[in-house]
């Protein structure tokens, strides 16, 4: 069928409670819903095709029709005095499309779509796709209009859907939000292709994950854990309100990177003083959750550390793990991932009874992709049954097959997988193994290669969690292959689905499946050119942490962030080779100090300072300027772990070489970062001092921009010190500077420090003005650092001028920000405004809780507060003690 077709889906929210708790009035409701949902249906020229249990699927001839008997149905159904405890709400969902026709029945992606939009809303909600209100909005009637929802990622639909409500004057209109993959918690990648299939299997899944905290897929390479566990995960993920968070375990080779890669995966900002697994358990407590750890086999021991201990802190989390064996940790579930079903090759040729089979449907579904048009026909029934069954039902085999589909028709595709086989297997295919099979699908895919396509494929296993394809030319090219021929080559991997590409930032990004990768590292290593490709692997990572330490320090900030975050399994791959080989020791140190930005920005001082550390004590001779820069980037990372001795010990001999080497620049930025250490450890003075030297010869270098940090820096100080006077002038001159360079981000931070000493003067307007400006700034550079301390201070303010209300939810949301990237001493700010909330609000208990939350904070980094601050907060303390008595203020503080 080619006209487009309008569809109807329908269904009862939480009809499953219904029937368990009220069996007979659901019965007895359940025939009036029938009624009234069949007649309007057909009163407006609908035909229902399906019922499945309450759900309803009806066909329009066009979106108006359906539009009206949707509405009709709502308002009867409102209008029904129901027999159940509580009155039936339907969802309804209308999409239009072509459809195939078949046996009273429709089939097609529309179906697909509808039954995906359907699953978005909520009982009594009308939604539409954008077909559908291009068919209607030019012709509405009166008291009906159409409200924009946006656009919304559906479930195994690769492109966004955007999704609209029908607003009927006699329906209710508001409703929570959308049960999408926009709006709820998770990290799930788009899929790119369809789901085939896979049902029971989805079914049982779901049974094991009702009754079991820790579930593992088991199967070999390319058997479809990972895809039947992402599907599984996106038909019920609006069960887990905590999120669902997929962790790609794939490009680690060390355990002891787990925990963090783990809290990669849940977007948290590291704290050097607590573990990234204590980090997730954190963050997972806060109600139900399901972890995805996706290929466990190569680190099953860390596996298993993480499993138990995750499973121990969230009572309500639980995980699917995908594995070529078991974790074995107690009370774990394995469940075989079985191959999709297969047609008996000697059985029927019907093409409608082979194309039932879901290896079939899969093989039909892929050659699509290569050959469109491509169908099961009297033909090539046979021989399609034929290569289902051969490949066992591999999905990843499969797929490999289907991909020869533009140059191969199915009886060919029969022959050379048969020939294949025997030449690999000795003719005894009863007894092959499932790892066996798949790697025998992939040799065969392999030798229909070019001997170009396959030199790059075996190259592109160098890389670790991806590539871009300007990577892939800088590393994969030379021999027999040029640069410029690297992208045609590429493509005709990809078009062989060898290689998979998903959108990154609007470009196409590449990675291969692991078993292909493993399978091509195989054949890479077994060549004289693996030792090139390394280097060049190598080089490439020193180039892109080079550029992305420019590129981080201006307004493309979170684009590079998100590159280095996507390119971390390849950087630490080449930081782990340069490393480990003598002689090294200079590329290591130029990779490491390129990714110092990125480290610092993401709260991963503690790989930074590891990576740093071996690249220093190597003994290899470098440069000094390199050594001094690696030095400063290793004081940097030891200041955030709170060892500020370490910190100033490596500073001073950062300054103390730049120095030696006339480097001025060196020696200022050595100062400034010195000065931020002394100033965090309450030395006013001593930090002045630094800050002053920085300061002198920034302005004889004549850069400008250094010298606003260091006076925004020398205003710091002074307004710990007391003097409102001077820290104003220097922020103001810092404010100048900022804005003459167009440096919005540190313009941002001068307003907010101005907002400070205007606040101290009790000029709260003039300060409430000054913390809304940064925030707008903050939000506009995406600086999630800066919004929250200006969040903080707004809080402040507001609370001085009477607004408890606003002021405690800006502290709230400050506090969020802060907790998500492991900003403790941010956190002891926030505390001790929320403390100042909470006794003003005549919550004593309260107040004293968050004052102890903030005093252990700044015992444990050894960061006291400002002598004016902590006497305000003595005070105030003072004045706790003697309204609840000294034995309930110790309970709180104990508490607290």
């Amino acid at each position: 069928m080619t006209d487009p077709i309008t569809f109807l889906f329908t269904d009862i929210e939480g009809s499953t409670e219904l029937w368990e708790l009220h069996e007979a009035e659901m019965s007895q409701a359940l025939v009036r819903h029938d009624e009234l949902v069949r007649a309007s249906i057909e009163r407006h020229g609908g035909q229902v095709f399906k019922t499945v249990g309450d759900a309803f699927c009806a066909a329009f001839p066009d979106p108006m029709a359906g539009a009206l008997a949707a509405c009709q149905i709502q308002c009867q159904l409102i209008a029904e005095e129901w027999p159940t405890p509580r009155p039936i709400r339907v969802r309804m969902a209308l999409h239009s499309g072509v459809a195939e026709a078949r046996e009273n029945d429709f089939f097609g992606p529309t179906l697909n779509r509808i039954a995906r939009l359907l699953s978005l809303g909520h009982g009594g909600q009308i939604l539409i796709s954008s077909q559908v209100e291009q068919g209607i909005s030019a012709s509405l009637p009166e008291g009906m209009s159409v409200l924009d929802l946006g656009r919304h990622r559906l479930k195994d639909v690769s492109e966004p859907e955007h999704v609209f409500q029908i607003i009927h004057m006699e329906l209710p209109f508001e409703f929570p939000p959308l049960r999408s993959l926009s709006v709820l918690l998770n990290n799930l990648p788009p899929q790119l292709t369809s789901f085939v299939g896979r049902a029971a299997e989805l079914e049982r899944i779901q049974e094991l994950l009702r009754s079991n905290r820790l579930l593992t897929l088991i199967g070999s390479g390319g058997c479809g854990k990972t895809r039947l566990a992402l599907q599984a995960a996106l038909d019920h993920f609006d069960r887990y309100p905590q999120g669902v968070w997929l962790v790609e375990l794939a490009p680690l080779s060390d355990e002891g990177l787990i925990g963090q890669t783990v809290a990669s995966a849940l977007r948290l900002r590291l704290d050097p003083s607590v573990s990234p697994i204590a980090k997730v358990i954190e963050s997972l407590q806060g109600g139900p959750a399901l972890l995805l750890l996706d290929n466990c086999e190569h680190l099953l021991s860390g596996c298993a550390h993480l499993a138990v201990a995750l499973l121990q802190g969230c009572p309500d989390l639980k995980i699917m793990a995908t594995s070529r064996e078991p974790i074995h940790v107690p009370g774990e579930q394995t469940w075989r991932v079985p191959s999709l079903a297969s047609p008996d090759p000697d059985g029927s040729d019907d093409p409608a009874v082979v194309g039932e089979f879901e290896s079939v449907r899969l093989f039909v579904d892929r050659a699509i992709l290569h050959k469109p048009g491509f169908a099961v026909d009297s033909q090539n029934a046979k021989a399609v049954a034929q290569i289902c069954h051969r490949l066992n039902g591999i999905p990843l085999a499969i797929e490999l097959a289907a991909a020869r589909s533009n140059v191969l028709n199915p009886e060919q595709i029969a022959s050379r997988l048969d020939d294949q086989f025997r030449l690999l297997t000795g003719g005894n295919r009863a007894a092959l193994p499932r790892q066996q099979t798949l790697r025998a699908t992939i040799d065969w895919s392999y030798d229909l290669l070019e001997s170009e396509d396959r030199v790059l494929l075996d190259r592109l296993s160098i890389f670790r969690g991806g590539w871009v394809v300007e990577a892939a030319e800088q590393v994969c090219a030379g021999g027999p292959i040029d640069e410029f021929d690297v992208l045609d080559r590429l493509s005709h991997l990809v078009d062989k689905s060898l290689v998979a590409v998903e959108d990154f930032d609007n470009s196409p990004r590449y990675s291969l499946l692991d078993s292909i990768r493993s399978y091509a590292r195989e054949k890479l290593e077994a060549t004289d050119g693996v030792g090139e490709v390394t280097e060049r692997h190598a080089g490439w990572s020193v180039d892109l942490a080079e550029e992305g330490r420019k590129r981080l320090e201006g307004p493309d900030q979170p684009a590079w962030m998100r590159r280095l975050e996507r390119e971390s399994g390849n950087v630490r791959a080449a930081l782990d080779y340069l490393t480990s080989h003598e002689g090294r020791a200079e590329d290591a140190l130029r990779l490491a100090t390129g990714l110092t930005r990125f480290w610092y920005v993401r709260g991963q001082f503690e790989e930074g300072a590891g990576w740093l550390e071996k690249g220093l004590r190597s003994g290899d001779s470098v440069p000094s300027e390199l050594r001094a820069t690696a030095l400063y980037a290793a004081g940097i990372c030891a200041n955030e772990m709170g060892k500020y001795q370490d910190s100033m010990e490596k500073l001073r001999q950062s300054m103390d070489i730049h120095r030696a080497d006339g480097n001025l620049l060196g020696v200022a930025n050595a100062l400034n970062a010195m000065g931020i250490v002394s100033h965090q450890t309450g030395q006013y003075v001593q930090a002045k001092s630094f800050y002053e030297e920085a300061l002198e010869i920034n302005r004889e270098l004549g850069n400008r921009s250094s010298e606003a940090r260091v006076l925004n820096n020398l205003g710091i100080v002074a307004n710990s010190l007391g003097d409102r006077a001077l820290a104003r002038s220097l922020y103001e001159e810092a404010l100048k500077v900022s804005r003459e360079l167009g440096n919005r981000s540190e313009e941002g931070l001068n307003l907010n420090n101005l907002g400070n000493v205007l606040f101290a003067q009790e000029d709260l307007d003039g300060a409430e003005d000054l913390f809304r400006q940064a925030l707008e700034i903050s939000r506009e550079v995406s600086s999630r650092a800066g919004e929250a301390l200006n969040l903080n201070n707004l809080g402040q303010v507001l609370h001085r001028k009477g607004d408890t209300e606003e002021a405690q939810k800006c502290l709230l949301d400050s506090l969020a920000i802060r907790r998500e990237q492991g900003d403790r001493l941010g956190m002891a700010f926030t505390f001790e405004g929320l403390a100042r909330v909470a006794a003003s609000e005549e919550e004593p208990e309260d107040a004293v809780g968050y004052l102890a939350a903030a005093a252990s904070l700044r015992a444990e980094i050894g960061s006291p507060l400002a002598p004016a601050d902590q006497r305000e907060l003595d005070d105030l303390i003072a004045a706790l003690k003697s309204e609840m008595g000294q034995p309930a203020f110790d309970a709180a503080w104990e508490r607290g």
